[in-house]
């Protein structure tokens, strides 16, 4: 993608302004990096501190959809399997409705 008057580059990522109306997504910011405007948008929520979005395919500026993942940078404090599975419960409790992941009890 070449860049336009809509943005520009800051470490191979583009950064676009948000319009007002947008502005819910960005948490009040008048711009922002375009693959997390894109996830929000698609999730129709601002981004929390401990989410990434990821390109799969390696190309920062390929802001598709469907180049784009959702990355949980969040993570137990321990290992142990009962630490795990509590902290399945928080990941299925903050992302099971959302993805439509629900276990049955």
């Amino acid at each position: 993608r070449e860049v336009s008057g809509d943005g520009y580059l800051h470490h191979g990522y583009m950064v676009i302004p948000v319009s007002p109306e947008f502005r819910h997504l960005s948490n009040g910011q008048a711009s922002m990096a375009e693959h997390r405007f894109v996830m929000a948008k698609h999730l129709e929520r601002p981004l929390r501190e401990d989410e990434n979005v990821h390109h799969m395919n390696g190309n920062r500026t390929d802001n598709r959809l469907e180049n784009l993942e959702l990355w949980s940078t969040s993570q137990p404090s321990g290992k142990r399997v009962e630490d795990l599975l509590e902290y399945a419960q928080v990941i299925l409790d903050r992302y099971g409705e959302e993805f439509g992941l629900l276990l049955a009890a």
